[in-house]
């Protein structure tokens, strides 16, 4: 992980962990391993200011997040994975209380308010996502991945916080997919989901794979949407976009190219008897309308621009 915080502190690393105290006596702690993050900043008295704690899924994915401070600070975001009522009486002990556009609510319920933006809210008790306010009552719901960004207050190491924001949200890191593949597809990947989804994304283990499915001995990127969930932005908290029962679209791309190619299957895999040759499974639904036994699939020939129709077999 990167040391660098940007709280203009004095920064040491320990493993996984970072500790870093500024000249005024602020002290900044977070670590990680390959089940949580956290990260503590406290002031110079002793107390807590805030802290924020990621707990990674069962898919190292970041699935759960909570973003508290001390009171009047700054606004706190909580989603609703980490509450429980151990959780919430933890954070009760500690006399923490909810401020948002100035006004005090008492946990579990409070009131977010993103100031100076689009003016949406969200109200966020415990047993429920975030859900956005935004014009013309239109609601979006916003996964418990997700969190909100907030404005920050009457704090003299406002400039550093954001890092600190930044340490413990949950945007995707490509890094971690565990997919063998060239680094400029995987950032053309991101991009094009990024588009997808109005903001950021994460994927599902089985939802990327490589394969040559041009021929040329150069292994090419498979994205199965099915497998995609946005986490921020508009549609966040949304899978599966661009499917529709099992059939779901397929990006490809390729070294070589830099258009991918968009196609719906149940899955893409090489036709290993027919180089440059693929298959497109197709759901059973799709064979029956074409007179075809389950699991059947098109077969598609590269071309050298684009993947043309051969047959179904």
């Amino acid at each position: 992980m990167s040391c660098s915080v940007g709280l203009g502190l004095a920064i040491f690393c320990i493993g996984t962990s970072v500790h870093a105290q500024s000249e005024a006596g602020w002290t900044l702690t977070s670590e990680r391993n390959d089940r949580f993050q956290t990260a503590s900043l406290m002031h110079p008295n002793g107390t807590m200011e805030m802290h924020c704690g990621t707990v990674l899924g069962a898919e190292a994915s970041l699935a759960e997040e909570v973003i508290i401070s001390a009171e009047n600070e700054f606004n706190l975001v909580i989603s609703e994975s980490l509450m429980g009522t151990s959780t919430s009486e933890f954070w009760a002990q500690r006399g923490l209380r909810a401020f948002a556009a100035g006004q005090e609510f008492e946990l579990p319920d409070f009131l977010y308010d993103e100031m100076g933006a689009l003016g949406w809210i969200a109200r966020v008790p415990f047993d429920s996502v975030l859900t956005r306010r935004l014009g013309g009552g239109i609601e979006v719901v916003i996964a418990p991945m997700t969190t909100a960004p907030f404005s920050i207050d009457g704090f003299d190491l406002a400039d550093g916080l954001q890092d600190m924001i930044d340490f413990c949200s949950s945007v995707p890191d490509t890094s971690a997919i565990s997919v063998d593949a060239d680094a400029d597809l995987l950032a053309r990947a991101d991009a094009a989901m990024r588009q997808e989804c109005q903001g950021d994304w994460s994927a599902s283990p089985d939802a990327m794979h490589t394969a040559d499915l041009t021929g040329d001995g150069i292994d090419d990127l498979v994205v199965n949407r099915g497998g995609v969930t946005c986490t921020t932005g508009i549609l966040a908290g949304q899978g599966g976009l661009g499917c529709t029962g099992d059939m779901c679209m397929h990006h490809i791309f390729f070294r070589d190219n830099d258009t991918p190619i968009l196609l719906g299957a149940t899955s893409i895999e090489p036709a290993t008897s027919q180089p440059g040759g693929i298959r497109l499974g197709l759901d059973t639904p799709s064979c029956e309308s074409m007179g075809r036994d389950a699991g059947c699939a098109i077969k598609m020939q590269w071309t050298g621009t684009t993947f043309a129709t051969i047959g179904i077999e």
